[in-house]
């Protein structure tokens, strides 16, 4: 009787092991179904002491908003626009290349990726920019430095509106400096400290990236080898919602 009920208690704990994160993960999903997001009580003291945090959260459930509202702009030439379009075009151009500086400064990504010598200053001349609708929270950038060539150079930067922070950049070049985890490591937590989240004692650092489980946000860095091509990325996603690599390449295997 004893052998029976210790089994019993162990496969209670051993199931419950099991279903509790999906549980988790599933309250999760339905908050995303709504868009909105049900904070803890700990969580909202996240949120109003952090206000990048939820403005993650915002961005990323707004991400299924339809393409028919995107609105595209190209910066090269904008006397095709309203001259209010264009004094607020300028101000984009002025906050990116206010944010881009301040990561490159901070060490979030190495001038090499903009074919900048260290310490060489950064001004967003041209690019196509574009969002989703009026109400959408966030500007996408996507620069083209070279195409065609043997050194192809593309890059897309995601800034929120609210807190014009950048939250997510990606390069797409030929190749890609195979950085180490470490300078990766290093990378990541350079953009936790230019998000100002670095004052959160709980970050831990996997193989995801580095994960807070008080902001309930995880921040990356990744390189990817495509064959063809390669892709530096990095950003701050809701924790759990940001596909690594690893984890791709092992479900390929």
């Amino acid at each position: 009787m004893k052998t029976r009920t210790a089994f019993a208690l162990c496969l209670g704990v051993c199931s419950l092991s099991v279903l509790l994160p999906l549980t988790i993960f599933h309250i999760q999903d339905s908050v995303a179904v709504d868009q909105d997001i049900v904070w803890q009580s700990s969580t909202e003291d996240i949120a109003r002491n952090y206000p990048v945090v939820s403005r993650v959260y915002a961005n990323f459930y707004q991400r299924d908003e339809t393409m028919m509202d995107n609105e595209t702009f190209h910066l090269s030439d904008m006397s095709a626009y309203t001259e209010k379009q264009q004094r607020q075009l300028s101000e984009v151009k002025k906050k990116y290349s206010r944010e881009l500086n301040t990561l490159l400064t901070k060490g979030v990504f190495p001038y090499a990726l903009l074919d900048l010598k260290k310490a060489e200053p950064f001004s967003i001349e041209f690019g196509t920019l574009s969002h989703m609708s009026e109400k959408s929270g966030a500007w996408q950038l996507n620069q083209v430095y070279r195409l065609n060539s043997d050194n192809d150079n593309i890059g897309d930067f995601t800034m929120d509106k609210q807190t014009e922070k950048i939250l997510n950049l990606e390069f797409y070049k030929r190749t890609v400096k195979q950085y180490s985890e470490q300078e990766r490591k290093e990378f990541a937590w350079h953009m936790i400290q230019y998000l100002g989240l670095d004052s959160l004692e709980d970050w831990t650092y996997t193989q995801y990236g580095y994960e807070s489980y008080k902001a309930k946000v995880q921040v990356y860095c990744e390189v990817e080898d495509f064959g063809d091509s390669s892709r530096f990325s990095m950003g701050i996603t809701p924790l759990g919602q940001h596909t690594s690599t690893i984890l791709y390449n092992y479900m390929k295997h």
